[in-house]
């Protein structure tokens, strides 16, 4: 079952207590295809400046990411820059350059027409209709987690409650696994084994009986 996602690619900057990073892989549409691409295959629609590394399209590509509706527009990339604070809980946006996203018009291909799950990333609430419209069945770790999960249901295509309390733990898995590096440089890395064990990890960690209660 196709799934698609919409939204932003960009180049983060991030400033923490810990280290720094410039020009990072990052984006709404980024950590969602990164994450759930890991259990199933997803197809993106973004926009890119002229600036932007083909390389970090590379990266995208080696996960088995779709970018055939990706559009690489003259101009400069989204670009983001963040201070974040010691705890890592808050954080002081510094700069933010919308680039060719500020006139992104999502286009859908041919191909992409028939996705069965659609995630809509960080744009104008229009612009998520006119994707819908183009769909015939139609920001970080929270991006991360919504790639995780949708990826487990397009995957099995289970809409029951079960599956979806089990889609929840695969989501809470990609975004703990998203905040243990730099931008996607953690789910660059991951293998679906070690998915897997962090889900078990989630399971063991959840299970526990009430007072006076028999394990």
């Amino acid at each position: 079952m196709g799934l698609l996602v919409v939204g932003s690619i960009a180049l983060d900057s991030v400033i923490t207590p810990f280290g720094e990073t410039a020009d990072t892989l990052g984006g709404a549409a980024v950590f969602f295809a990164m994450a759930g691409a890991i259990l199933h295959p997803v197809q993106v629609v973004g926009v890119v400046g002229s600036d932007f590394p083909e390389a970090h399209l590379q990266a995208l590509g080696k996960r088995g990411v779709d970018l055939a509706g990706v559009e690489r527009q003259p101009g400069e990339s989204f670009r983001w820059k963040a201070r974040y604070s010691y705890d890592l809980n808050s954080r002081e946006t510094l700069e933010t350059r919308l680039g060719v996203f500020a006139n992104f018009h999502p286009r859908i291909p041919e191909k992409f027409r028939d996705a069965k799950f659609v995630f809509l990333g960080n744009i104008d609430p229009e612009l998520q209709l006119s994707v819908l419209d183009q769909v015939f069945d139609p920001t970080g770790a929270g991006d991360a987690f919504a790639g995780g999960f949708m990826a487990h249901v397009a995957r099995t295509g289970d809409l029951g409650f079960p599956n979806l309390r089990r889609a929840m733990v695969y989501g809470s898995a990609m975004g703990s696994l998203a905040v243990e590096a730099f931008g996607v440089q953690r789910l660059e890395q991951i293998s679906l084994q070690e998915v897997r064990g962090r889900v078990k990890a989630f399971r063991d960690l959840v299970h526990f009986s009430l007072d006076g209660e028999e394990e």
